[in-house]
């Protein structure tokens, strides 16, 4: 009886390390499809704010130039037109570097939504490898400590095996 409670125990152990790797290897798949969907957030909330910023600042530089226009400044020649130039590159710059640093963060989100991913593959195979130990380790023990090889005590007492006849052709090559 005590062999079938031990071999329950076994099997028992086996299967919870089984599980337990299942289970953090969904728990990484859980967390990465959450960082997936903050991935695509960064990208769709850094071309809105981009999108933002410039609809604001080409309002800005159409009252300015409205302003200047109103007082009779000349806005197609001299320092008005460079001043409106370097504020359109200006918008343009800051807007590219508004959606950039969305697909940065973007990146990083997917990187490591990859390295849950991995984790959750690598937990679920050492729950395989571990039940796996457990099992051959249970087994051995089960029986006799060495698992199929007879037990010390029982090899130090046993004479060792002596061949009982010769081997053909004793004698060399070509003996009689």
């Amino acid at each position: 009886m005590g062999m079938w409670v031990q071999a329950a125990g076994l099997a028992l152990s086996v299967i919870g390390q089984v599980q337990q790797g299942q289970a953090a290897k969904q728990a990484s798949e859980g967390q990465a499809t959450v960082l997936q969907q903050q991935a695509r957030h960064e990208e769709r909330q850094a071309e809105i704010d981009a999108g933002e910023f410039r609809r604001d600042q080409l309002k800005v530089l159409g009252s300015s130039r409205a302003a200047r226009g109103a007082s009779g400044v000349q806005l197609t020649t001299g320092s008005p037109l460079l001043t409106d130039d370097e504020m359109i590159a200006e918008i343009a710059f800051q807007t590219t570097k508004i959606r950039r640093g969305g697909e940065i963060s973007a990146a990083r989100k997917r990187q490591q939504a990859d390295l849950e991913r991995s984790a959750g593959r690598s937990a679920g195979i050492g729950g395989f490898l571990g039940g796996g130990s457990t099992l051959l380790t249970g087994g051995a023990q089960a029986f006799g400590g060495g698992g199929f090889l007879p037990s010390s005590s029982a090899s130090a007492s046993a004479t060792p095996l002596r061949r009982t006849t010769q081997p053909r052709n004793a004698g060399g090559i070509g003996a009689a």
